[in-house]
């Protein structure tokens, strides 16, 4: 009786196929988690509307929760894809720069449609300043969270193809000696700083045209700073995007990046108000 036995392409095809369907799951998964995340936030956020914006959900909203979705993706290509590909070349600065350009494209790019947030912290100080309507918090965090979830997929299927490692893949995590103390203060207080200089260039006095600019080298410090101590967050979107495709401490860790960034957009908002006079 003759036995039949797969060969080595078959049973190579039938992993990659049942890999693919494992990240398709997965995918799927996530989008369900977010849609939950969504319901949450909007339970929090959900009371008293300012009139910054009359209605949601209108043809004007959708656009900018898409340039939101896109304008994150860009921003973990951007960053997460120069730090995988060609951080062994660039070293710290040259990603630190590439996270900082990436910011000031997308911001002169799509800030004119949904005010250039690409940061749920960041939409969460504007949310707290009345400069977002509280209404649209939830979809500008879900489309963050997606776009950036996108924007590390695409990453992780290019990094199949070629010699980069996706050992690490740019995630964030404690590095070093760096304690669960010091690095969430240091995400606390470096995400206070990026939302601190993000409401200022919102305001009336604030010269027109240089909000990209001063937000791409603010970015670009912040990096220049930690990354050696947690790879740098302050973006809970830029985190989730390659967490999971990392594994390990990236997940484990997760919740680190989003609860501090998240903490310091709120320190940010009640120090801006203690320093500023109302506009």
């Amino acid at each position: 009786m003759k036995v039949y036995t797969h060969s080595h392409q078959e049973q190579k095809e039938y992993l990659d196929y049942k890999i693919k369907s494992a990240i398709w799951r997965f995918y799927f998964d996530i989008v369900r988690v977010i849609m939950y995340l969504r319901l949450l936030v909007s339970l929090i956020f959900n009371y008293k509307v300012y009139n910054t914006v009359n209605c949601v959900h209108t043809r004007t909203h959708m656009k900018a929760y898409v340039a939101e979705f896109v304008g994150t993706a860009i921003l973990v290509i951007g960053g997460c894809g120069a730090a995988i590909f060609s951080g062994a070349y660039l070293g710290p600065l040259g990603v630190a720069i590439a996270f900082g350009l990436s910011l000031t494209l997308i911001s002169y790019a799509f800030g004119h449609i949904s005010g250039g947030h690409f940061n749920p912290a960041v939409t969460v100080a504007m949310t707290l300043t009345h400069k977002l309507n509280k209404k649209v918090t939830s979809m500008y965090i879900v489309a963050q969270l997606l776009g950036a979830l996108v924007g590390g997929f695409i990453l992780f299927f290019i990094a199949q193809g070629t010699s980069a490692t996706t050992v690490g893949f740019a995630s964030n995590a404690l590095l070093g000696d760096t304690t669960l103390l010091s690095g969430f203060l240091i995400e606390v207080l470096l995400t206070m700083i990026l939302c601190l200089v993000a409401i200022e260039t919102t305001a009336t006095r604030f010269p027109r045209g240089f909000a990209g600019i001063t937000l791409g080298a603010t970015l670009t410090l912040i990096h220049l700073i930690s990354i050696p101590l947690t790879n740098t967050s302050v973006n809970p979107a830029r985190s989730f995007g390659v967490a999971f495709f990392a594994g390990g401490p990236a997940v484990t860790y997760l919740w680190v990046f989003f609860v501090a960034p998240v903490l310091g957009a709120i320190v940010a908002v009640y120090l801006y108000r203690y320093m500023q006079h109302p506009e």
